[in-house]
C-alpha cells in the first residue's frame, strides 16, 4: 500500500510536471510571435499583464498541487535576484515613482515568476528545445521577409523577425544558435541520428537569419558564447586555459574594433549616448536618477552637452534616444551604484560552480554570456521576449545550495494566496489596457470628446507609460489652448520634436517666455534639425525682437543638417529672403 500510495502520487507529480512543460513550449514558440501580432496602441502592455495572471495561475496550480512536505533548496543566485529586485522595490517606492507604471511592474514580475516556474522544472531540457524552435521560427520568418514574402516590422528596415527591429532580432537568434550548435554537437556525440538533421537545418536557418539582421551586437554575443562553451571543455582546454582566455579575449577585442570600422557612424552615435550618459551618471551616482527614468532625462542632458560643446562630428550622428545602448550603464544611471552591485552580484550567481548532485549546464551559461555581452551594446530589457531569455536560461542552472527550508501547511497558503492577489490585479490591469487600447483609438478623430473624458480620467494610472504620455500629452500640446493642462503637457517625454509641440502651446496661450525656452532647449537636443531654429525665428518676429530675428535666422542657415528635405529648402529660402530683406532696410 505504501508502495501504491508512492506511485500514485509520483504520477500526479509528473502530470502537473508535463502540464508545465506544455505551457512553457507554448509559452516560448508564441512569445515573438504575439509580440508583433497586434497594432493596437496598447497590445503589449494588455499581453504582458495577461501573461502575467496566467503564469500566476500555473504556478498556483503547481503549489496547490505539491501537498506532500518539500525541501526547498535556496542558491546565491535565488539571494541575488530576490536581492535585486528587493533594492528596485525600495528604490520606487521611497523616490520619484512617477516613472514606473504598473505595465512595468508586470513586466518584471513576469520576470521573477519565470524564473520561479524554470526553477521547478524537472527537464530543463524542454526549455532548450523550445528555444531552438523558436528561434528557428523567427529565422524563418527573416528569411522571408528578406524574399518580400512576409511584411517587415519597421518602416527602415527590411529584416525584423517578430522584434521590431533587426538588433533584437539579432540577439534572441544569436542565443538561440548558441544553444542549437550545443545540441548537435551532443546529440553527434551520442550518435543520437535522428535528431541530427533537424538540429543541421535548424542551425543552418538560424545562421542565414543571424546574417540578415546584421547586428554586431549579436555577432559579439554569439562568439563570447561560443567561446565559453569551448572552454567549458576542460578534458580538452584545461592545460591552455589561460591562453585561450587571453585570446578570447584579444579577438574580442580586435573583431570588436572591425565591427565598429564596418559601420562607424552607428558606433559613434552609441559613444556619444555613453559619454552623455557619463554625465547623468556623475550627476547623481549613488542615488541615481530613479527607475526608468532614462527617456525622460536623458535628452535634458543630450542639450546642456550640445549648449557647452559645439563639436560637429557629435552633432552629426546626435538623434532623439530612449536607451543608453548599455545595460549596465543602464541600471547605474536609474538605481545608482548600489543597484549596478546588486545587478553584478546576480551575474556572479550566473556562474558560481553547480550543484555536486546535478552536471553543469554548460549550454545554460553560454547563452547568457551571449546575452550578457549583447546587452552591452543593445537594449534587450526593452524588448520583452529578448528580456525573458535570461529568467529562462537563469532558470536552467543548477546552482550550489546553501540553504534549504520545509514548505508546511501554511507557506503553501500563504503563497497560494500571493500567487492569487497578484494575478487577479494583473488580469485587472490587463483589462485596463485593452480598454484603453480601444477608447484612445478615437482620440486623433473630430468627436474625441469621449476619448478625453477617459485619458482624463485614467491620467493617473496611465501617465508613466510612454506610449500614453506621447499620445495624450502630445495631442494636448498640439490642440489645447487652456492654461489649466500645462501639468499635464509638461511631462510630455522630451524630444526634439516634443518641445516644439510644448513651444507651440506656449505659444498659443500667450507664454512667450517659456515658448522661448522649449524651442531653444529643443535646437540642442538634436542640433542638426532646422524647425526648433526655425519656429524660435518666427516666435521672435511675433514679439517684434529684431536683432534676436537676425541672429536666429544666421544661425539656422549655418547650422550643420544631416537630412535635406522639403522643409528644410522652404525654411532656408525663407530665412535668406529674411535676411536680404533686413540688410536692404538698413542701407
Amino acid at each position: 500500500k505504501r508502495i501504491e500510495r508512492h506511485t500514485i502520487k509520483t504520477v500526479g507529480y509528473i502530470r502537473i510536471n508535463m502540464k508545465s512543460q506544455i505551457f512553457i513550449i507554448l509559452f516560448i514558440l508564441l512569445l515573438p510571435i504575439v509580440y508583433a501580432s497586434s497594432d493596437k496602441l496598447f497590445h503589449w502592455e494588455t499581453t504582458i499583464s495577461y501573461t502575467l495572471a496566467l503564469l500566476c495561475l500555473v504556478l498556483l496550480t503547481k503549489t496547490i498541487s505539491s501537498k506532500r512536505k518539500q525541501t526547498i533548496s535556496i542558491t546565491i543566485l535565488d539571494i541575488a535576484i530576490t536581492l535585486y529586485f528587493l533594492y528596485n522595490l525600495i528604490l520606487i517606492y521611497a523616490t520619484d515613482s512617477s516613472y514606473i507604471g504598473n505595465s512595468d511592474i508586470c513586466k518584471w514580475g513576469t520576470t521573477i515568476g519565470v524564473y520561479i516556474l524554470i526553477c521547478r522544472l524537472q527537464n530543463k531540457k524542454v526549455v532548450f528545445y523550445a528555444l531552438v524552435f523558436s528561434g528557428t521560427e523567427e529565422a524563418m520568418t527573416a528569411i522571408g521577409q528578406k524574399l518580400s514574402l512576409l511584411d517587415s516590422g519597421h518602416t527602415q528596415f527590411e529584416v525584423t523577425g517578430h522584434l521590431g527591429n533587426p538588433g533584437p532580432l539579432g540577439g534572441y537568434l544569436a542565443v538561440c544558435l548558441i544553444i542549437a550548435s550545443y545540441l548537435l554537437w551532443e546529440r553527434y556525440l551520442n550518435k543520437k541520428w535522428w535528431s541530427i538533421s533537424g538540429l543541421t537545418i535548424a542551425v543552418t536557418l538560424m545562421t542565414i537569419g543571424l546574417i540578415l539582421a546584421d547586428s554586431r551586437a549579436a555577432i559579439m554575443g554569439l562568439v563570447a558564447g561560443c567561446t565559453l562553451l569551448l572552454s567549458s571543455h576542460y578534458s580538452l582546454f584545461r592545460k591552455y586555459k589561460k591562453t585561450i582566455l587571453i585570446t578570447s579575449t584579444s579577438f574580442l577585442l580586435l573583431f570588436g574594433a572591425l565591427l565598429y570600422l564596418y559601420r562607424p557612424q552607428s558606433g559613434n552615435a552609441r559613444l556619444l549616448i555613453w559619454k552623455v550618459s557619463s554625465e547623468m551618471l556623475t550627476d547623481r551616482p549613488w542615488s541615481g536618477h530613479g527607475v526608468g527614468s532614462f527617456p525622460r532625462q536623458y535628452m535634458f542632458y543630450q542639450a546642456h552637452h550640445f549648449e557647452n560643446n559645439n563639436h560637429t562630428e557629435e552633432m552629426m550622428v546626435a538623434d532623439n534616444a530612449a536607451y543608453p545602448y548599455n545595460e549596465l550603464l543602464h541600471l547605474a544611471i536609474e538605481t545608482g551604484i548600489p543597484g549596478l552591485l546588486f545587478a553584478l552580484f546576480v551575474i556572479a550567481g550566473v556562474y558560481m560552480k553547480s550543484d555536486s548532485q546535478h552536471p553543469p549546464q554548460p549550454i545554460a551559461r553560454a547563452g547568457i554570456t551571449s546575452w550578457l555581452l549583447f546587452s552591452m551594446f543593445s537594449y534587450p530589457t526593452d524588448i520583452f521576449p529578448v528580456l525573458l531569455l535570461f529568467p529562462l536560461l537563469s532558470g536552467c542552472l543548477h546552482c550550489r545550495s546553501i540553504l534549504s527550508c520545509k514548505t508546511n501547511r501554511l507557506s503553501v497558503i500563504s503563497l497560494s494566496a500571493m500567487y492569487l492577489t497578484i494575478g487577479i490585479w494583473a488580469y485587472t490591469q490587463g483589462h485596463l489596457y485593452q480598454k484603453a487600447s480601444y477608447e484612445l483609438s478615437f482620440l486623433s478623430k473630430e468627436n474625441n470628446t469621449k476619448a478625453l473624458e477617459f485619458a482624463n480620467t485614467y491620467h493617473s494610472q496611465l501617465k508613466s507609460n510612454i506610449k500614453f504620455n506621447m499620445l495624450y500629452a502630445g495631442w494636448l500640446a498640439k490642440h489645447s489652448c487652456k492654461p489649466e493642462d500645462i501639468p499635464k503637457i509638461i511631462e510630455i517625454i522630451p524630444g526634439t520634436e516634443t518641445y516644439c509641440w510644448l513651444g507651440d502651446y506656449y505659444r498659443r496661450i500667450g507664454m512667450n517666455e517659456q515658448a522661448e525656452e522649449a524651442y531653444r532647449i529643443a535646437s540642442f537636443m538634436v542640433p542638426t534639425r532646422l524647425r526648433p531654429q526655425y519656429k524660435l525665428w518666427r516666435l521672435y518676429l511675433e514679439k517684434g525682437d529684431t536683432v534676436k530675428a537676425v541672429w536666429t535666422a544666421r544661425q539656422a542657415l549655418h547650422q550643420p543638417l544631416k537630412v535635406e528635405n522639403s522643409f528644410t529648402i522652404n525654411a532656408k529660402s525663407e530665412l535668406n529672403d529674411y535676411l536680404l530683406k533686413t540688410r536692404n532696410l538698413s542701407k
